[in-house]
């Protein structure tokens, strides 16, 4: 009850702006910083963090953004081209996935400008997996596009674990993916981002 009650209080989250088609790169960031919510531990002994529209599942220890009012990734400056692929390397903690949900808009920006060229698709370092048909975790709302669905699926090697599967791409999931391996769950959740088709693709080590 004490977390409900922190979350319910906490000040809404701030809209994210449209992507800008024209913009020259597909994302850009001008001396942005960026710092996780916070709320205050009621009655807990152990502080919990609030991410504004999903949580940050990396496991990785960032005890020293954790202190209130304190930008975790400051002064940031990146300009990534329209058709580029980029990687970020770096040891476990150095705030790999919080950059990344920085540029997803799920961090909360305390200064400088982002530009985001485009939409984005997200593949999270955890899949995110609904309980729905395999084919509705696909598609997650987006219309049915029979030839280019198929390519998706070959792309992400789920044809193998259709055929596994009783009913095919029919066959409903389980809460949390509770019938699904681990594998299964990561190709699953790769399709979506793929078959979204964004400007963007973000992957957080899938």
């Amino acid at each position: 009850m004490k977390r409900i009650e922190a979350f319910m209080l906490s000040e809404e989250a701030s809209s994210i702006p449209p992507p800008d088609p024209a913009h020259e790169f597909a994302l850009s960031m001008k001396n942005a910083s960026f710092k996780w919510d916070q709320i205050d531990a009621l009655s807990t002994s152990s502080s919990e963090t609030l991410v504004s529209g999903a949580f940050d599942s990396s496991g990785e220890t960032e005890e020293g953004a954790k202190d209130q009012g304190l930008s975790y990734l400051p002064n940031l400056n990146l300009q990534i081209p329209r058709g580029s692929l980029v990687a970020v390397v770096g040891p476990v903690g150095s705030g790999k996935t919080s950059l990344l949900q920085a540029m997803v808009g799920n961090m909360t920006q305390t200064q400088g400008t982002v530009v985001r060229g485009a939409n984005i698709s997200y593949a999270s370092q955890t899949a995110w997996i609904q309980n729905a048909t395999i084919r509705d975790n696909i598609l997650f709302d987006t219309a049915m596009d029979e030839e280019r669905y198929w390519r998706v699926v070959r792309a992400c090697c789920l044809e193998a674990d259709l055929r596994m599967f009783p009913n095919g791409d029919m066959t409903e999931i389980g809460e949390r993916g509770v019938n699904l391996s681990g594998g299964q769950k990561a190709r699953l959740s790769l399709a979506r981002s793929v078959y979204f088709n964004a400007g963007i693709v973000i992957m957080d080590d899938p």
